[in-house]
C-alpha cells in the first residue's frame, strides 16, 4: 500500500491562514481552491454553486477517493457525472461541499494508521 502524501499548494496555503488565523477567517476555504474567504461572498458563492473544480480540488487535498467525498456530501454518482458535466453544483451541494470541507479542517485528531496531508503527511 503506497502511502506517500503529497501536500498541495492549497494545503500548504490552509496551513499558513490557521496559522495566524482569527476567528471566522473561513481559512478552510482553501482546501476547496477558493480564494474568496469573506463571508458575505462566500455565502453568494454558495448561493450561486461552486465551480466542479471544487470538488476535484477537494478530493486533491484531502488525500480522499472522489467516491468518498462524494458519499460524505449524499452525492450520487449519476448526479456527481452530471454535474462534472454542466461544470457546476447547485447550492445546496455546494453548502455540503463546504460545510465538508469545515469538518476536514477542523479534524484535529487523526488516527497514525492513515496519512493525509491535512494530518500532516
Amino acid at each position: 500500500m503506497d502511502t506517500t502524501v503529497t501536500v498541495t499548494k492549497d494545503v500548504e496555503r490552509f496551513r499558513e491562514l490557521s496559522r495566524g488565523a482569527r476567528p471566522g477567517s473561513n481559512s478552510y476555504v482553501a482546501l476547496l481552491g477558493l480564494s474568496v474567504f469573506e463571508s458575505n461572498a462566500l455565502l453568494r458563492a454558495v448561493t450561486k454553486g461552486f465551480a466542479w473544480k471544487t470538488f476535484d480540488r477537494l478530493v486533491e487535498n484531502v488525500g480522499l477517493p472522489a467516491e468518498q467525498i462524494a458519499a460524505a456530501i449524499d452525492l450520487p454518482k449519476r448526479t456527481r457525472a452530471r454535474r462534472k458535466i454542466e461544470g457546476r453544483f447547485r447550492a445546496d451541494e455546494s453548502d455540503r461541499l463546504l460545510r465538508l470541507a469545515v469538518s476536514m479542517a477542523g479534524c484535529s485528531i487523526c488516527s497514525p494508521a492513515i496519512t493525509t496531508p491535512l494530518c500532516g503527511g
